[in-house]
């Protein structure tokens, strides 16, 4: 099973798909030798949790983080699409957000990803971007992200880290980034779970369909709608560039916004953007059910 692992770790490293049956549908359509993919097809349940996990990308489930603060109250920043390489990423703005964050003491910040504008994701990309690598960006990102002391910045990559980068390179860029400073931490690739307290769960994902909807809260609820009895005590959903908070089906949601301002692509597809940040206040009970929230929204 090693050599299977090596062989396909460039192809498989960074796959969203939830399933190992639709990863052998579309490596079939690939050059992938015949005799690996006819090893893929025999493989068992186990043997397919057990690849990707030594990946590092087990794709079965979201990954669940257990933080329980412990506290009757929990402020959190939240951040996202900061699309670093591009040019039209707003430094000003992401700095201004960082210092309200500071400012208010937030206990930390969850971003819910596109950190990085990625490589080739659409016609034309190129011409927008200050910088086409991933080094490049990384170290923009690195120089110019701001740092407060003390406080995490957990993240989801994004499908411009995942598709833009991992895809390509066959390297994990989220766990990359988080490994070059103490204050960032990488969660999943799109989707991960957080636990505030044993009664409070708040789920992070970056889709990657279509950012474009009749409504700006339209798809943010039918995500929602389809978790069933799965559905977080609050949805946060990056990717779409829109700024949102809503009281829904006994849950909230939030869309973040962003800190990329309107390209000429979104422009020619007649996407509209939100640029900004958020600060939710939790606030709980003694028997750590939410009592009380307030989200407020910082703008240029």
């Amino acid at each position: 099973m090693t050599t299977i692992i090596k062989q396909v770790e460039v192809i498989i490293i960074a796959s969203k798909e939830k399933d190992l049956e639709d990863l052998v549908m579309n490596l079939s359509k690939s050059i992938l030798d015949q005799k690996i993919l006819k090893r893929l097809q025999e493989i068992s349940p186990k043997e397919k949790k057990s690849i990707l996990k030594q990946l590092g990308h087990n794709k079965l489930a979201p990954k669940e983080y257990d933080f329980d603060f412990g506290e009757t109250h929990v402020k959190i920043g939240v951040i996202s699409d900061s699309h670093y390489g591009n040019k039209h990423h707003d430094y000003f703005l992401e700095a201004k957000i960082f210092k309200e964050f500071k400012n208010k003491k937030v206990d930390f910040v969850i971003d819910a990803g596109d950190l990085l504008d990625g490589h080739d994701m659409h016609y034309g990309q190129f011409w927008e971007q200050s910088d086409v690598t991933f080094e490049g960006q990384k170290k923009d990102f690195l120089q110019h992200r701001p740092y407060i002391k003390g406080v995490k910045q957990y993240f989801v990559s994004g499908n411009h880290m995942y598709n833009g980068f991992d895809k390509k390179l066959g390297f994990n860029s989220g766990k990359n980034i988080a490994d070059c400073r103490d204050d960032l931490e990488w969660l999943a690739d799109a989707e991960a779970d957080i636990k505030i307290t044993s009664k409070y769960r708040i789920k992070v994902i970056h889709p990657n369909d279509g950012m474009n909807a009749y409504a700006i809260s339209y798809k943010i609820q039918k995500k929602y709608e389809a978790m069933g009895k799965d559905a977080p005590d609050l949805l946060i959903v990056g990717h779409y560039h829109k700024a949102g908070f809503f009281p829904y089906l006994g849950g909230y949601l939030l869309l973040p916004g962003t800190t990329e301002s309107q390209t000429s692509f979104q422009k020619g597809k007649g996407i509209s953007v939100s640029m900004g940040g958020w600060i939710i206040d939790l606030y709980f009970k003694k028997n750590k059910e939410l009592s009380r929230i307030t989200a407020e929204f910082i703008v240029k």
